[in-house]
């Protein structure tokens, strides 16, 4: 399996807050830069694991089809 560069995403997950990870990332030649959120199949996920953005874009998505 390849690694595509482009589309990879890296984050540091962490319930601490006191925790900072500063990490660099070599894919082919190409340094990942942390995020800190994703899409990842279909669900926003953010580094805290939480995933209010994606029920706020699930809402929003369905109230523009019910108008």
């Amino acid at each position: 399996m390849l690694l595509n560069p482009d589309k990879t995403v890296v984050i540091n997950t962490s319930l601490s807050h006191m925790h900072k990870h500063d990490c660099n990332i070599l894919v082919n030649g190409i340094t990942l830069t942390p995020a800190t959120e994703a899409k990842f199949l279909g669900v926003f996920i953010d580094n805290k694991l939480n995933f209010n953005k994606h029920i706020d874009y699930l809402v929003s998505k369905t109230n523009s089809r019910l108008f």
